[in-house]
Formats: structure tokens, sequence, C-alpha cells
């Protein structure tokens, strides 16, 4: 893909929202995760 149709990509309005909502899914995940395992480590007594 050339660099006219990126931009053109990135420049449409589903594309914004796709790539938003996967970015915020994955930082929603990213905490989850981080959440999880800091409570495992707690039941652990570590």
């Amino acid at each position: 893909m050339g660099l006219p149709e990126a931009e053109a990509l990135a420049a449409s309005f589903p594309y914004q929202g796709l790539r938003a909502g996967v970015t915020s899914a994955c930082g929603l995940a990213a905490v989850a995760w981080e959440a999880a395992g800091g409570l495992a480590a707690d039941t652990r007594g570590s």
C-alpha cells in the first residue's frame, strides 16, 4: 500500500474509530491483567 492509500485509510472515520476502540480495549485488558496479577500476588502473600 502506498502512502496516499495509507493516508486515505488513516483519514477515514471508521478506521479512526476502530483504532480507538482497539487501543482502549487493549488498555483496559492490560489494566485488568495487572489488577488480576496484583490480586494473585496478594493472595500468595508475596
